[in-house]
């Protein structure tokens, strides 16, 4: 065993050319961690009271001779034929000499002048020298062999090496060492661009920060040093030099280049080792020591080739997703054993750590370079939770077990289709890897907090094979049901007490059919009327089997992802359910919200519903929207979810008179057969209306006679005024001519106090162009008849006179000259348009 401080007595240590610069003070994430562990690991060994070595492994390399051999041997030769001289000089003159002549002691000289070149070793041995000298800089002495370490990669390394050492007295550290040092006048600006110098500067200040963190440092930081270099030491490492065993420089280069730095994994893997060996201590009564080298053993082999059987195709690492999957079920047990109470924010789960694992998060680099002593300062890292990881994995070991799980998922497809981490090709491939590879961080909390229901479901079940299949299945559609309409799964928080939901729901699940109300559990917290809909669905059938069947085929519909309670509702209650009506309301529902309605244009259940009351759903400040069959669960709750909760009886009166043989018909039977005169009117009458609100949001005032159409859901933007686009629209699909205008066109506004218009343009005549524009102000409609802005010109009299008879009167509302007139319903428009724009074609081919 050797010590820094017995090798620099007898060596010097010459990092070689070859060997990269010191990464463990690199500001990356990754060199981040290993540098705080490695650095809490020495120091950690240096304060405690045990005498226990902390052995750093083989350090391997060469040793050569810094000057050459044969001169070495000429020139002691040369010495000793000389004091051999004087020896005889003296003898015959008989001179006396105040002490004894030296002996030349060849080995002595030889080993003074020997070098140390690392193969392997060289990151631990310069930290450990930057720690040598932080206790020698404190201690105010600074041993000569300290100047037997240095770099050979670049000059700058050697000269900062040899340069700290020699100013060492004059630094005065308070807070940095790496600020104090980069001001100092010997410090060459130019060596900031040197990695390892930069890296050096770093790990100083590194542990200069953990020494002062530590109680009393400066009392105890003596007794650091006699550790480090006393016989008593406790920080050692194997010696082994290649030379001896005649391999040449070129395993330089060949190991130098197949070398690899310990993966995340691995640093994990073997701090979880030792974290087992230090929990025989406090709990012999779960953990022996066979345990350890089973799980060991299988961490290795049995349950890294569970990973390696299911990887995709171009996958050669595994080890990501292997050192995923013990982060995240290390999690998930830290978040069943939570003790969450409601009134004490002090208690529950630490919505810091889950944010840790997140990619949605500001926390969401943390999540790569999560490090074993992180999760083990948020108590991520217990016995309990170690031991639940190897269960799980000791499950998956079961392969025929899990696959029989696999099988009966497939059976229920909706479930495949419907969740986003599962996919048919490989199932178990999707359990493990979507949930645990690169991407796992980018999975939706609900897709999340489902494979959590799972899982749970079968550890909980492994000895439990009565009616499993039964009993699964129906966990699974319940689990489904619940998870997926929830609203409130979109934080850490959240995310964490739908975990604990979940878990607490596969306890029960086996018992579910028998004793619907255990529901109810105060720890089950999934939205109240979702918890009530499932309790009515199992009473009904518990009261009759066959209901579920049909109610899992409505569940199944994408849009409605299992939440058909107010169907449930619409066909009776417990006492008397009749399952034909709800079958009836199911198939036309079913048709309402199939692929081929949702695309059309024509809005036909929209509408129709539209004829028995104001459905749409309020946005505040007088907005409405329309709703649509978009997916989004935030989209579904707010907005036909809250139809089918506020609107109910008319959505029954709308199902009850439509014909399931012939659907399409009814419902423009329905639309034709409406004869009201509000501004629901002009929506029912017209699909291409509701194209004109492009973000399906209008503004209207209370008594429904100042509607603005809204291409966006700001108010601000371009708007459209109700009914004169409805004209505009309509005229326009009748197929009328707009003759002698050549145009019927649209005038948006960008304003509210501004009025939009529909408007004919560009009539020439006479050397005129005339315009007439159609707007709705004050419970009527406006029309305006003008000309372009020409000096000098006047209206034709043939024109004035065709006006006049019509009823227009000549205004100075305007700027420009114009005569109006004034029209309360859209009937007299229409006729009135129609018989004006007749009279001023004849008047135009009269020319």
């Amino acid at each position: 065993m050797e010590t820094l401080a017995s090798t620099l007595k007898n060596y010097k240590i010459e990092i070689p050319v070859i060997q990269r610069d010191y990464v463990q003070g690199r500001e990356d994430a990754k060199a981040h961690q290993i540098r705080e562990q490695f650095v809490k690991d020495l120091l950690d060994n240096l304060i405690s009271d045990k005498n226990d070595l902390h052995h750093l492994d083989f350090i391997y390399g060469r040793i050569i001779d810094d000057l050459n051999t044969d001169s070495l041997k000429k020139n002691a030769e040369s010495v000793e034929q000389l004091l051999s001289i004087l020896r005889k000089y003296h003898t015959s003159l008989d001179v006396k000499l105040s002490g004894e002549l030296p002996v030349v002691d060849r080995k002595e000289l030889i080993a003074l002048n020997k070098k140390f070149l690392p193969l392997d070793g060289q990151q631990r041995l310069t930290t450990l020298w930057l720690l040598h000298f932080v206790i020698a800089h404190q201690l105010d002495y600074m041993p000569e062999w300290m100047m037997n370490f240095t770099y050979k990669t670049r000059k700058s390394s050697r000269d900062f090496c040899a340069t700290l050492l020699k100013h060492n007295c004059n630094l005065i550290i308070c807070e940095s060492y790496a600020e104090v040092i980069q001001n100092q006048p010997w410090f060459f600006y130019k060596w900031k661009n040197d990695p390892t110098v930069k890296g050096m500067l770093v790990m100083l200040d590194e542990i200069w920060k953990q020494i002062t963190s530590i109680t009393n440092w400066d009392d105890s930081i003596k007794s650091w040093w006699d550790a480090l270099t006393g016989d008593n030491n406790k920080i050692c490492f194997s010696f082994l030099p290649l030379d001896e065993h005649n391999i040449d420089d070129e395993i330089y280069i060949k190991m130098n280049a197949r070398g690899k730095q310990l993966s995340d994994f691995e640093i994990f893997k073997n701090s979880l080792l030792e974290f087992l060996e230090e929990c025989l201590i406090n709990h012999p009564e779960t953990l022996t020591k066979n345990d350890i080298a089973e799980y060991a053993h299988k961490l290795d082999t049995t349950w890294l080739d569970i990973f390696w059987g299911v990887k995709r195709k171009g996958i050669f690492d595994i080890q990501e997703n292997y050192f995923n999957f013990f982060k995240l079920s290390i999690l998930y047990t830290y978040i069943e054993k939570q003790n969450i109470k409601e009134n004490d924010k002090n208690k529950g789960i630490d919505a810091d750590v889950i944010k840790l694992y997140l990619k949605n998060t500001n926390e969401s680099s943390k999540y790569e370079s999560l490090s074993f002593q992180q999760m083990k300062s948020k108590s991520l890292i217990t016995l309990e939770s170690v031991i639940e990881t190897f269960k799980l994995l000791e499950i998956f070991e079961d392969r025929a077990y899990i696959d029989r799980f696999i099988e009966w998922l497939q059976d229920e497809k909706f479930i495949f289709d419907e969740t986003g981490f599962i996919n048919h090709e490989n199932a178990l491939d999707s359990l493990l890897f979507s949930h645990f590879n690169e991407s796992s961080q980018k999975i939706a909390y609900y897709d999340r907090t489902f494979y959590i229901a799972i899982i749970s479901f079968i550890k909980r079940n492994r000895f439990n094979q009565e009616n499993l299949e039964i009993s699964f299945k129906r966990y699974a559609r319940l689990c489904y049901n619940l998870v997926y309409n929830q609203n409130y799964i979109q934080s850490p928080e959240t995310f964490g007490q739908a975990i604990l939901s979940v878990i607490e729901l596969s306890k029960v699940g086996n018992k579910l059919y028998e004793n619907p109300k255990l529901l109810r559990s105060d720890t089950i917290k999934f939205k109240q009327n979702s918890i009530e809909e499932e309790i009515l669905k199992l009473d009904l059938i518990r009261i009759n089997a066959s209901y579920e069947k049909e109610f899992i085929k409505f569940e199944r519909h994408p849009y409605f992802k299992g939440q058909i309670g107010f169907v449930v509702k619409m066909s009776g209650d417990l006492e008397f359910f009749d399952i034909e009506r709800f079958i009836d309301y199911r198939e036309k529902l079913l048709f309402l919200f199939s692929s081929e309605m949702n695309t059309s244009d024509q809005k036909l259940f929209d509408r129709a519903l539209l004829t028995y009351s104001n459905y749409f759903i309020s946005q505040g400040h007088s907005r409405w929207m329309f709703c649509d069959s978009n997916t989004n669960f935030r989209l579904k709750e707010e907005r036909w979810r809250i139809v089918f909760a506020n609107n109910r009886d008319n959505l029954k009166k709308l199902l009850d008179r439509l014909d399931i043989a012939n659907m399409e018909k009814s419902l423009k039977e329905i639309i034709k057969q409406y004869n009201g005169s509000s501004w629901r009117k002009y929506f029912i009458e017209s699909p291409e209306l509701w194209k004109a609100c492009n973000n399906r949001t209008f503004k209207k005032t209370d008594d429904g006679y100042k509607v603005r159409l809204l291409k966006n859901e700001n108010a601000g933007g371009t708007q459209r005024e109700l009914r004169s686009k409805f004209f505009e629209i309509n005229y326009k699909m009748s197929g009328k001519s707009i003759l002698p205008f050549e145009s019927l066109k649209y005038d948006d506004v960008t304003k509210q106090e501004e009025e939009p218009c529909a408007f004919f343009d560009n009539w020439k005549y006479k050397g005129m162009t005339y315009f007439m524009d159609i707007r709705y102000i004050n419970r009527e409609y406006e029309l305006r008849f003008s000309f372009r802005e020409q000096q000098g010109l006047r209206f034709d009299n043939y024109i004035i006179e065709i006006l006049n008879s019509c009823g227009y009167y000549l205004s100075e509302k305007y700027i420009e000259p114009a005569y109006l007139k004034n029209i309360v319903s859209d009937a007299d428009l229409e006729i009135h348009v129609d018989g004006l724009l007749n009279k001023f074609t004849e008047l135009n081919n009269s020319i």
